[in-house]
């Protein structure tokens, strides 16, 4: 997938802000309202409020907020997909017959794992049950003490069909949290079964509300809150994958209806993942090329500082021996092949021929690519 990036601009996305809304603006930039309103209060820009298009449209004089002055240098970049591909059906290839799951009134051995973690379990703040004992292999289960049953009667239906169509159940021993996960095709994939819940306030007591007062960074707001059961389930498919991931209740389906299609989802995710791995295998080669190839490079460039170095180092020899030379010959009687100076002399042209790597530059080294 290819992506832009886009170094944000404060005075010209200040602009920007008050001269279309939000969720049109945000489309033109390729992404949502939420992503577009976030980067405007990390550069500390305001937008216009509720009802200032209506009002503007209807003819009302309205008033921009002015840019207050940044007290630092603000800064946002983002980085976008460009031609984000659209989720596509289910491929034919996954979807090819289940062999039926197996009938029996007898819970699957991890379902009944699963259950002795959660049974016992105590609530957290958002009334989901947490295991009463972490170490216990078990699926992962967010749910309430009363929609318990259900999403082990549900695990334990989907358990016992992808084990009819040979996907079994095991335990990642690198995994700390030891969640239960299906190995398709030799991948694992994760299930996790959610159950919504809704918050209402409640009653602080007095000693409560003083504390809340006395220490609001301790006891914040959350702590007003009670969160009751919705019986609401989600079924979602941790792994990435380009097919459905998640099902939820609704009014005319239940996600009882649909342990085909997620085993289908499964298969997907299980392909997708695979793929996945082999363009990373693909993209770490190619990067271990790259870095192979500019090491190379800096040696060669270092190599060749190297030998201008000693190339300069044997003209400025030669230079001095020529010097030497003229001087020999002009004194009296020349230069006599046997004295001193012409042997120091020869000496001295051979140390700067064996100096001087301007001979052999092209050597068989440097001749594969870089």
């Amino acid at each position: 997938m290819e992506y832009k990036t886009i170094n944000w601009d404060r005075q010209e996305l200040y602009e920007a802000v008050w001269q279309k809304p939000t969720v049109q603006l945000a489309k033109e930039y390729g992404i949502s309202d939420v992503a577009l309103s976030k980067i405007c209060r990390k550069l500390d820009i305001p937008k216009p409020g509720l009802g200032y298009w209506r009002r503007k449209q209807l003819g009302f004089n309205v008033k921009r907020t002015p840019l207050p002055v940044a007290k630092k240098n603000l800064v946002a970049i983002s980085r976008i997909p460009v031609n984000r591909p659209e989720k596509q059906p289910m491929p034919e290839q996954f979807k090819s017959a289940l062999n039926p799951a197996l009938v029996t009134t007898t819970r699957h051995p991890t379902i009944k794992q699963t259950a002795q973690a959660f049974e016992k379990g105590s609530p957290d703040q958002f009334g989901r049950l947490d295991p009463s004992d972490w170490r216990l292999p078990r699926f992962d289960l967010r749910v309430t003490k009363s929609g318990l049953q259900r999403a082990l009667a549900f695990m334990d239906e989907l358990v016992k069909l992808t084990a009819a169509n040979g996907i079994e159940t095991k335990v990642n021993p690198s995994d700390e949290a030891r969640f239960v996960h299906f190995n398709v095709d030799g991948e694992q994939i994760r299930i996790t079964v959610r159950e919504g819940v809704r918050g209402r306030k409640r009653d602080l007591t007095p000693d409560e509300r003083r504390d809340h007062e006395r220490y609001p960074t301790i006891y914040r707001r959350t702590f007003r809150y009670v969160y009751d059961p919705t019986g609401r389930l989600t079924v979602a498919i941790d792994n990435y994958s380009d097919a459905q991931r998640t099902w939820t209740d609704t009014k005319k389906q239940k996600i009882e209806e649909h342990p085909h299609e997620i085993v289908f989802a499964m298969r997907a995710a299980a392909a997708y993942e695979k793929r996945m791995r082999v363009e990373r295998e693909a993209e770490q080669a190619r990067r271990a090329q790259e870095e192979r190839r500019r090491w190379k490079q800096q040696e060669r460039i270092e190599r060749l500082k190297r030998n201008v170095a000693s190339w300069e180092e044997a003209e400025r020899i030669r230079g001095y021996l020529a010097t030497v030379r003229k001087k020999a010959e002009d004194q009296e009687g020349g230069l006599q092949s046997d004295s001193l100076i012409a042997r120091f002399l020869a000496w001295g042209e051979r140390y700067a021929d064996g100096l001087d790597p301007s001979s052999n530059a092209a050597a068989a080294d440097w001749a594969d690519d870089v």
